[in-house]
């Protein structure tokens, strides 16, 4: 019994992960789209969805560091949406995941 739990919270895990990876390559594309000018709101929009999803589920999964980055950055660009700093905050969270997956 407990070896398939553990196979499938391993499962599970595993497609946090590639989840992860999967929205830090949207998040490299939105900086990316952020320092050429793009529209900000949007950027910001996307940028708080993905954040938000990945803070919840990241601690859920045990990966806590990327909760604590990914909530750091949900309110970083809920607080403070104009920053410049803002494609640097989502490379911060993107750099956590790849060092992670």
């Amino acid at each position: 019994m407990t070896e398939c739990f553990e196979d499938r919270l391993a499962a599970l895990r595993r497609r946090f992960l590639d989840r992860a990876t999967t929205e830090s390559t949207a998040l490299e594309g939105i900086a990316s789209d952020l320092e050429a000018g793009a529209k900000r709101a949007q950027a910001q929009q996307e940028i708080r969805r993905i954040a938000h999803g990945l803070a919840g589920a990241g601690g859920t999964f045990g990966f806590a560091r990327i909760s604590i980055c990914a909530g750091e950055l949900e309110a970083f660009v809920s607080d403070v949406p104009d920053s410049p700093d803002l494609a640097d905050a989502c490379r911060a969270l993107i750099a956590e995941i790849r060092s992670t997956a």
